[in-house]
């Protein structure tokens, strides 16, 4: 066995053996092997750490674990959570923070960071865009991380197209993302961009093709944005003059805000979708409007 295809199993062991390890996650990590990255933060649940630390450490990486652990102090309909640092003892606790590296003081340092440190010191500690890390006090401030997104790319409008590497939206399907939680600031960052450019890369250089080739697969596919509802077609053809063709039974949803008038099972019918001057309608199975359903703020976001 080759030593690229022994730290792709070391990897592919740690996201089978803990479930809380996604493959976001093991990107970040052989970015930590390969010294891409100086150190990761790797949150798992308290049954998950012995198993985590062992995994980390036959990876050939320096495992610290964080004194203080985290709490879950509200969550959203996007599967967000805000934490807080608790004891190990405290009824809240959710969580522990495992922090490695190849260097062991560097572990160590991000150790005593958590739960200390402000959100840019850490950010910039652990390698993440100033300007991401700052976006995310928005976040903090209840702000929906989908919302922003889908605000800041509507204002630039249809002339730009952001890069399948910073699609964050894509981590609905799946979970699939080249970068860390709660990144990027914007679809069209080119910070995060060139994070999981790095991340991606680590990747390959870990053998883990595997995963990177089914994360871009996800992560390429368009995203209608259509009344709450958030539309991954798994075949979409583009037909020019602002018109889509899909098949709606094969096409994925995530229920983000769902319209309460309508009956959902009626996007069975979509056959594609239109942009115009009402906005984003969708269309049957013979390019006809689907019953005047339109959205004068919906989207559709293709990636390059």
């Amino acid at each position: 066995m080759t030593f690229d295809q022994d730290r792709a199993r070391g990897l592919h062991e740690l996201a089978k053996r803990v479930p809380s390890v996604e493959t976001r996650h093991v990107f970040e990590v052989a970015a930590a092997l390969v010294g891409a990255k100086r150190v990761v933060r790797v949150v798992v649940e308290p049954d998950e750490i012995a198993a985590t630390k062992a995994l980390l450490s036959d990876l050939g990486l320096a495992v610290k674990e964080a004194e203080l652990f985290l709490g879950v102090a509200k969550a959203t309909s996007l599967g967000d959570q805000w934490t807080i640092h608790v004891a190990k003892d405290d009824p809240r606790c959710a969580y522990a923070v495992v922090f490695a590296a190849r260097d062991p003081a560097a572990a160590a340092i991000a150790a005593r960071q958590e739960g200390t440190a402000d959100a840019q010191e850490i950010g910039r500690f652990l390698g993440y865009p100033e300007c991401c890390v700052s976006n995310y006090a928005r976040i903090e401030a209840g702000g929906e991380w989908l919302a922003l997104l889908l605000d800041e790319h509507r204002t630039r409008g249809a002339r730009e197209t952001p890069s399948h590497l910073a699609n964050k939206v894509g981590y609905l399907f799946d979970g699939a993302s080249f970068l860390p939680d709660y990144f990027p600031c914007s679809l069209h960052c080119s910070g995060a961009k060139n994070l999981a450019v790095l991340l991606r890369q680590s990747a390959l250089n870990c053998g883990l093709a595997d995963l990177v080739s089914e994360t871009e697969r996800v992560l390429k596919r368009p995203i209608i944005v259509w009344r709450g509802l958030i539309i991954q077609p798994l075949d979409c053809l583009d037909m020019g003059d602002e018109r889509w063709a899909f098949r709606g039974k094969i096409a994925r949803r995530f229920d983000w805000q769902p319209p309460g008038d309508l009956p959902l099972a009626l996007l069975d019918a979509v056959g594609g979708c239109r942009r115009d001057a009402d906005g984003l309608t969708l269309l049957d199975g013979k390019g006809e409007p689907l019953r005047s359903l339109s959205d004068p703020s919906g989207q559709i976001i293709q990636f390059d």
